[in-house]
């Protein structure tokens, strides 16, 4: 096998809006800490994978038909060996996949040029080596959906599912330094220490902290199935509270000691590359809440200006709106036993939970985030309710999901997961 790798600024050096740090639509002030891309290129010869993460929100579907020309054109690789995730960093740009209206055409341009810099990069730096991977058991992450008998709740639950564990991979050189090394794991970066600076929040202050500690090794972080859940550090009481960047930085040096740690102890798996990858489409249907209730929605002073002109587009275009959204999905398979899963949205951890009665006798990384389209849910969560299922209108979407969804998943996957194994 071999591997390419690189880590690539995009942070801006002109005043842009934030993506959802609590002040939307208004410009940073300040930036604490730059703001990255990350490639790794993963060759055996016959196939090429290509790994995109970028310490963003989102963006839409847009920056993949991008990346999938230019890596089809010049380097040969298929569209569906492409991941592209985003840490879900709400201190991040403004960009096109979610409130529009605040995306800057100039940040637009120059994250294309940096991307287009990160994949040339990588390949440039190809040489032989070895993957491992091997996952640990984490504390960093709590439920945010507590039952009440109000309903569901967007607070602090102990006792309710996470995905509280970090998956990784290492690419080894041939000599033995550790020169890459993708985590995966599964929670917000919402610690809000500062609505008005730019910054990487925890997932770019555990890479950092890896490259400190582990000189010559260049870290990826992906975010998984983190949609319901919140920094545990976050909790104060019955409520979660803003941290400061000393709370941050104490949460990824914990994190990345808990890694180099386990990395030291040599247990991680080999993996003898063996590649092959398969995309497609799941169609969901929602509800349609009617016109309306829209209409309703753009007035309601009760609502963030952002909401309310939300309701307004869907009003300007409802006709236009289908009553179903696309998400996105795709497995890669890396060996015999290793795979990334991966899907649009915010995906809640019980939609791996189920996925991984699919993959149960295999080693995955899940990797949700891949665009915006949507919180992916559950049948039982939407029969409960709360933000995660109400939260359409954030979406443009015409209602919530529709229960079904568990099904609709499920037999997307299946059939995938028996294409891309054989």
């Amino acid at each position: 096998m071999e591997f390419g790798l690189s880590r690539v600024c995009i942070t801006p050096g002109f005043k842009t809006c934030l993506a959802c740090s609590q002040q939307k639509d208004t410009q940073f002030e300040k930036v604490h800490d730059d703001i990255y891309t990350a490639c790794a290129i993963l060759s055996n010869r016959e196939e090429k994978i290509l790994i995109l993460t970028y310490d963003l929100l989102f963006h839409s579907r847009d920056l993949h038909s991008f990346v999938k020309n230019h890596a089809a054109k010049k380097y040969g690789i298929k569209s569906e060996n492409i991941l592209i995730n985003f840490s879900h960093n709400h201190n991040s740009p403004s960009t096109l996949g979610y409130n529009d209206f605040s995306a800057s055409e100039k940040y637009e341009i120059l994250l294309r040029e940096k991307t287009l810099l990160a994949i040339d990069l990588a390949y440039d730096s190809m040489e032989p080596g070895n993957l491992e991977y091997g996952e640990i058991e984490g504390h960093w992450a709590i439920n945010r959906r507590r039952p009440t008998p109000d309903g569901i709740k967007l607070v602090p639950n102990p006792h309710g599912p996470v995905d509280d564990r970090i998956y990784l991979m290492k690419l080894t050189s041939k000599s033995g330094n550790t020169k890459g090394l993708v985590i995966n794991y599964a929670c917000h970066p919402v610690h809000y220490p500062d609505t008005l600076a730019l910054t990487s929040e925890y997932p770019g202050f555990l890479c950092k902290y890896i490259e400190e500690k582990i000189p010559g090794c260049t870290p990826l972080f992906i975010q998984g199935a983190g949609a319901d859940a919140r920094p545990a550090g976050t909790v104060e009481g019955d409520s979660f509270v803003h941290r400061s960047f000393e709370y941050i930085q104490e949460m990824a040096s914990d994190m990345g000691d808990t890694i180099i740690s386990y990395l030291a102890e040599n247990n991680l798996k080999k993996a003898t590359p063996e590649f092959s990858s398969v995309s497609f489409d799941v169609r969901i249907p929602t509800d349609d809440k009617g016109m309306d209730y829209f209409k309703n929605q753009s007035t309601d002073e009760a609502l963030s200006a952002h909401l309310r002109r939300n309701a307004l587009a869907m009003v300007s275009n409802y006709e236009a709106i289908d009553r179903a959204f696309t998400l996105t999905c795709g497995i890669i398979k890396l060996s015999e036993k290793l795979f990334i899963v991966h899907m649009g949205g915010e995906p809640c951890c019980e939609v791996k939970f189920n996925l991984m009665n699919i993959f149960r006798d295999c080693d995955v990384i899940f990797a949700g985030y891949t665009d915006g389209c949507s919180y992916i849910v559950t049948d039982r969560m939407i029969s409960e309710g709360g933000y995660e299922v109400e939260c359409f209108l954030e979406y443009l979407h015409k209602g919530r999901i529709k229960p079904g969804i568990d099904k609709l998943i499920m037999d997307s996957f299946e059939s995938a997961f028996n294409q891309v194994k054989s």
